[in-house]
């Protein structure tokens, strides 16, 4: 039954970006007692707006390989972090115009459309906290950060967001 829900919970996507919820490192654990099954969920930040959505569409998954489960969901807040998403998650983050922060690394942030160096951080946060709009002076392409330093779950990614910074 664990191979079954885990299968099901592997299609349950993100509200906000196209990504599955476990390559993006929400579903953190499953513990199933008969019937009864429990998810271990872990939002990108405090206060997500989406996590009554996400438990939705948890539960949804759960009672198609358990119809009958008693499904319950328990939420770590604050452990997230950008080293959360598998790689998979990276690539397919990448393709939809996203940079996943890395903590303690120093290298320039790149373009996830043309691979430049000379990326302009936008503002501050995107749309949502957990978002640092950049632009590409190469290619023009606009792109966000995920898992920056303003995200309350996120602590450590600061030197990327230096590095990219323009001067001010």
């Amino acid at each position: 039954m664990t191979a079954i829900v885990w299968s099901e919970l592997a299609t349950v996507l993100d509200p906000e970006i196209d990504i599955s919820l476990l390559d993006l490192g929400v579903i953190r654990s499953i513990e199933i007692d008969g019937q009864s099954i429990t998810i271990v969920m872990a939002p990108t930040r405090t206060a997500c707006p989406g996590v009554h959505e996400m438990k939705r569409r948890v539960i949804e998954a759960v009672h198609r390989a358990v119809p009958d489960a008693n499904v319950e969901i328990k939420w770590k807040i604050g452990i997230w972090n950008p080293s959360c998403v598998s790689d998979r998650g990276r690539k397919v983050l990448q393709s939809a115009g996203y940079i996943v922060a890395e903590e303690g690394v120093s290298r320039p942030l790149t373009c996830p459309y043309c691979s430049s160096v000379k990326v302009r951080r936008d503002g501050d946060f995107g749309g949502s906290v957990c978002k640092t709009p950049f632009s590409c002076r190469a290619c023009g392409s606009t792109f966000d950060l995920l898992g920056a330093d303003q995200c309350v779950s996120c602590r450590g990614p600061r030197d990327i967001l230096q590095i990219a910074s323009p001067p001010r």
